[in-house]
């Protein structure tokens, strides 16, 4: 059974099969389409020659030959362009279906790795929102009651820690001025702090 991995390289390799492919169409069009102009210019200086090779009383086989051969060859080139338009005409929904599938298995790949970034995430993340509760609470605990904030530590961006199992209950959950009194005692009993508040004003 292919894993995801394998699924997301195979559809990212035939996408770019595809697309060549198709480019490589393109390029013959452009070729064709620029050999007619070459022929078309080769064909005009012949027939710029011709008359003053029968003035001369010239042989002018080859040359008569040379402009059959010319006007053979832009039918090919002229067939080619329908040909090959009408091949990238039947190729078109091939590329799409490629381009989407290989979108789809890319997703999924990406999504399967996903799935162990958050599970060690939400191994992490809930300590993390408890450490910051702590470390903010510590923080009001050593300066006293003037200061419920901490300069390095941007509340609105600690509220917005994500809950990957449930977007309703976020992790760290707390208002700003509710987080020293909400935890107060029970950092202090944690660090065996004594139930003293510092003083600013004396």
């Amino acid at each position: 059974m292919s894993t995801k991995k394998q699924l997301m390289t195979e559809a990212l390799n035939y996408r770019e099969q595809i697309i060549d492919e198709d480019f490589a169409l393109e390029i013959r069009i452009d070729n064709a389409k620029k050999k007619i102009v070459e022929l078309q210019e080769e064909a005009e200086l012949l027939k710029i020659e011709r008359p003053k090779l029968l003035a001369d009383c010239k042989d002018i086989t080859k040359l008569t030959s040379r402009l059959k051969e010319i006007d053979e060859e832009i039918a090919i080139q002229k067939d080619t362009i329908i040909g090959v338009t009408a091949k990238r005409e039947n190729m078109k929904n091939d590329i799409f279906n490629a381009k989407q599938d290989a979108n789809i298995a890319f997703q999924e790949y990406i999504k399967e790795i996903l799935e162990s970034v958050k599970k060690e995430y939400m191994q992490l993340a809930p300590k993390f929102a408890k450490i910051i509760t702590e470390y903010i609470t510590l923080e009001y605990i050593r300066y006293g009651m003037g200061r419920v904030y901490v300069p390095d530590i941007n509340y609105d961006d600690i509220s917005k820690i994500p809950n990957l199992n449930d977007e309703n209950k976020p992790l760290f959950k707390h208002e700003i001025y509710k987080i020293t009194s909400d935890n107060d005692k029970k950092v202090r009993e944690k660090y065996n702090i004594p139930d003293y508040q510092v003083q600013n004003r004396f």
